[in-house]
């Protein structure tokens, strides 16, 4: 972790044994102020949006306990948010701790919560692993709070999968494919033509200008701006750069950086890097600094 992020200002703590979410919160938390707010997160959780942790944030700095829930279609494996005859959130379950009447509660538990760290340090200093799992729940905390009479707040999840994890190459194909779904959608309404929305593959970000058109199997790789009035061939990989064609020009595949305009029938072909380089009629192939 610290080898991909060197740059980020972090304060880097180690679990070194796995004991639990709980366990692992207690090693981290001292190094918080008492009056910060705490969000607890989970590294393998990728397509949480902005707006429900904002919300958490909020709840957190008003002293209360902010709590992601979620109905999944499936709920097995989630731990269960369990209420009281008021409807108010009382505790949260994991299955294995679970009865028979609390595996048929649907609305679950994220385990992403928000907490002030004076109070949510004490809760932790609480929690014992007298459990199936012989862990200590980071989840234990919603009864500790309840218990002190702290108000938990639930911000339930529009879409559940947003709070899916990844704990195999499968699952890590199926949000990989969520997000790029959500980024050509979002070309969509911004007004970009794209011929076919199952047939493109955003792997980065793309910045465009109006009258934008994406035709059928075209690839977008690393960071792309397309100018106004560019238009697309099929089968084509535009990877990062500045892009500003005609119609008709045919890119079959294109890398390193600098501004890109093309006219009409004419061909790039893999190695054509150079801003100055020019292309040629098909067949004919350019390399960077030609």
């Amino acid at each position: 972790m610290r080898a991909a992020f060197p740059e980020e200002r972090a304060s880097w703590v180690l679990q070194e044994r796995q004991l639990g979410t709980g366990h692992a919160a207690q090693q981290a938390v001292p190094r918080v102020p008492d009056d910060d707010t705490v969000l607890v997160l989970y590294g393998d959780v990728p397509l949480l949006g902005a707006e429900p942790l904002d919300r958490l944030v909020r709840m957190g700095a008003a002293g209360e306990l902010g709590l992601l829930t979620m109905v999944p279609e499936d709920p097995a494996g989630y731990g269960r948010i369990v209420r009281d005859a008021s409807g108010r959130v009382a505790r949260s379950v994991e299955q294995k701790d679970a009865t028979p009447e609390e595996l048929a509660i649907r609305e679950c538990n994220t385990g992403v919560l928000a907490a002030p760290a004076r109070r949510l340090k004490g809760w932790l200093a609480q929690l014992r692993n007298d459990n199936a799992q012989g862990e200590y729940y980071l989840t234990d905390v919603i009864g500790l709070a309840v218990s002190q009479g702290v108000v938990v707040n639930p911000v339930s999840l529009a879409d559940p999968i947003e709070a899916l994890g990844v704990n195999d190459k499968v699952q890590l194909a199926r949000l990989e494919s969520v997000c790029r779904r959500r980024a050509v959608q979002a070309l969509m309404t911004a007004g970009v033509t794209v011929v076919d929305p199952a047939r493109i593959d955003v792997r980065g970000s793309v910045m465009h200008g109006q009258d934008v058109f994406v035709d059928i199997n075209v690839v977008f790789e690393g960071r792309v701006k397309l100018g106004s009035g560019f238009a697309s061939v099929p089968a084509a990989s535009y990877a990062t750069a500045k892009w500003a064609m005609t119609p008709s020009c045919s890119v079959l595949r294109a890398g390193g950086c600098g501004d890109r305009r093309r006219g009409p029938h004419r061909a790039v072909f893999p190695g054509a890097t150079d801003h100055r380089a020019r292309p040629g009629r098909a067949r004919r192939q350019l390399r960077g600094g030609q």
